[in-house]
């Protein structure tokens, strides 16, 4: 820019694994840090989809990446199991109409 300035350098994907252990646990102390830095300078695109669950509390950071994985499955069942009963209901709902 003409004033002297660089943009900011959003959160990548390696800062961002420097806040967990090798488990995936986020380690104490750091995660604070990688917060302002998301607020200041925004995230990479390839991390924000294992970055933003955690930063509104929809994953833990205490689990490790198995438990992660496990969880991300769950939610996704459950998330299908919905949609089929509402299109179930939906239908239900089409026929009594006629």
């Amino acid at each position: 820019s003409s004033c002297g300035l660089r943009p900011p350098r959003p959160v990548s994907d390696r800062e961002f694994r420097g806040v967990l252990d090798k488990e995936g646990r986020v380690v104490a102390g750091r995660f604070l840090a990688l917060r302002v830095r998301v607020a200041e300078n925004g995230a990479d695109p390839d991390v924000r989809p294992e970055l933003w669950p955690l930063l509104l509390g929809v994953r833990r950071g205490w689990g490790t990446a198995v438990e992660i994985e496990q969880a991300r499955r769950a939610r996704r069942d459950a998330y299908g199991a919905l949609v089929t009963k509402c299109a179930e209901l939906d239908a239900l709902l089409v026929s009594s109409k006629r």
